[in-house]
């Protein structure tokens, strides 16, 4: 009898997995751009999801792993994930200068907007996203990736503390 109530619960719960992570999953919003021959295209969920957000993670546009960063949902849109910050502003823009919504012409966009200047003064685009910062915020701390010089390191001080105490060891005690 036990094993019968053992599987019923294990199985409720099997069926509640897969309902859990649907309600986990992030919508994006639905974007109009406008090309340059005058079409118009919605950039829809899946076309976020499916096309952008790979080219995005691919080591072409950036070397920081996006796709396991709990923040990468931000990086077009705002907080609120109903518009566009300004890193998913400059995209849009890169995007209308095209006739079509290509992987091509995707990655022409990301490849271009990446070299422009951020709101962040001395940065671009690309080099906030190759240290795992939003770009299209101006109010994000930036994670200082730069190695501690060996000369400011513990094992260096250690060292030098040690030579300076034999020398001062040396002369203090060896007085004739």
């Amino acid at each position: 009898m036990r094993i019968f109530v053992f599987l019923a619960a294990f199985m409720v719960l099997l069926m509640l997995i897969p309902g859990v992570h649907a309600q986990n999953e992030v919508t994006y919003p639905t974007i109009t751009i406008h090309m340059i021959d005058g079409k118009e295209y919605q950039i829809t969920d899946q076309i976020w999801k499916n096309l952008i957000y790979p080219i995005l993670y691919s080591r072409t546009i950036t070397t920081y792993n996006w796709s396991s960063d709990p923040n990468h949902t931000y990086i077009f849109f705002d907080y609120s994930l109903k518009g566009l910050n300004a890193f998913g502003v400059q995209f849009i823009f890169a995007l209308e200068r095209y006739n079509n919504l290509t992987f091509a012409t995707v990655t022409d966009a990301l490849l271009y907007v990446k070299n422009l200047p951020s709101l962040i003064p001395g940065y671009t685009f690309g080099q906030l996203l190759n240290m795992g910062v939003l770009p299209g915020f101006p109010n994000v701390n930036i994670k200082h990736t730069q190695p501690t010089p060996f000369y400011l390191s513990g094992p260096f001080i250690f060292i030098l503390v040690m030579i300076v105490s034999v020398f001062i060891l040396y002369f203090v005690f060896n007085k004739k």
